[in-house]
């Protein structure tokens, strides 16, 4: 307050929000890391820079938290289905930071109550088990993605590759066929 001799201590919070236009809709509205304060009326488009993010619909893709993701009509090996997510521009989802990556990969199992093994884009082929991200980044096999007791290359049958049911992780046998999910940057 001017002329009270005291100052005022404004709350000042950053925030991301992103929101879909419809239901259903393949176009989301994201407000990128603006500073909000506590006690002020606004509307959106003053306090935000609104950008439009959009995924390829056509190929089946939707956005999960500003993710453009898909997850496969049919079952594929897992070098198959990173063939087949390359092929549309995309790869095969990585996990690489659970606070960023998990949420989007939950909500696109969630929205199609999926429930069955799929694969996402590590692997320790050729590596002496030291799974990796698709783009070389490690994948601890102390990660707190894997499932209890994983990874544990089941009886040495050679399971190089990794699956997800729901959100943890599992080493699986590359030749198995499974679902999988894709992602366009």
């Amino acid at each position: 307050m001017k002329g009270s001799g005291r100052s005022e201590s404004v709350s000042v919070q950053t925030y991301t929000v992103c929101l879909r236009t419809a239901s259903g809709a393949s176009e989301l509205f994201c407000a990128f890391e603006k500073e909000i304060t506590q006690d002020i009326n606004f509307k959106i488009t003053d306090i935000f820079s609104v950008a439009p993010a959009t995924c390829p619909a056509s190929e089946g893709y939707s956005l999960y938290s500003s993710r453009c993701l898909k997850l496969s009509s049919s079952p594929l090996t897992y070098l198959s289905a990173k063939d087949h997510c390359a092929s549309e521009g995309g790869h095969l989802y990585y996990l690489k930071n659970t606070y960023l990556d998990l949420n989007p990969l939950a909500l696109l199992i969630r929205q199609n109550q999926f429930n069955w093994f799929y694969w996402v884009g590590a692997d320790a082929i050729g590596k002496s088990r030291h799974f990796t991200w698709g783009d070389g980044t490690p994948l601890s096999s102390t990660s707190e993605l894997w499932m209890t007791g994983e990874p544990n290359n089941f009886y040495n049958r050679g399971e190089d590759c990794v699956c997800m049911k729901n959100v943890s992780a599992n080493d699986n046998i590359c030749g198995d066929v499974l679902w999988f999910v894709c992602e366009i940057d």
